[in-house]
């Protein structure tokens, strides 16, 4: 398992390297990956994991719930950390729709994050 962490990690990694390779041999007029409106979207799918985790922490558990629990604690950083995979991902493939995903990706932390505060245990 540590092992599939360690080689998601590294090609994400070596997407965004790659991305930005990519950024310096473009022309000046291109349309970039890694721009200023780039930088802001994930500064808030960030902000919108660490917002969701505080979102889901707050939820009131019942005293049986056990390692069930643990799913308020698990859940939104790992939504979290595959929806910024995914923006960068789609970014590659799509840099013209980086507004829609990015919105996109922050309304799926937040919805997480609020479905897990009001679910009934």
């Amino acid at each position: 398992m540590l092992i599939f962490i360690a080689a998601v990690a590294l090609s994400f990694v070596v997407l965004i390297i790659a991305m930005v390779i990519q950024d310096r041999k473009a022309p000046a007029e291109a349309e970039k990956f890694m721009d200023d409106k780039t930088e802001k979207f994930l500064m808030g799918i960030l902000l919108s994991v660490i917002t969701s985790f505080a979102l889901s922490s707050s939820a009131s558990l019942p005293e049986n719930s056990g390692l069930g629990g643990l799913l308020w604690l698990f859940a939104p950083p790992f939504i979290g950390g595959l929806t910024f995979f995914l923006f960068v991902l789609l970014l590659a493939f799509n840099k013209k729709l980086k507004t829609i995903i990015g919105w996109v990706c922050i309304g799926v932390n937040l919805l997480t994050g609020l479905y897990l505060l009001f679910l009934l245990y």
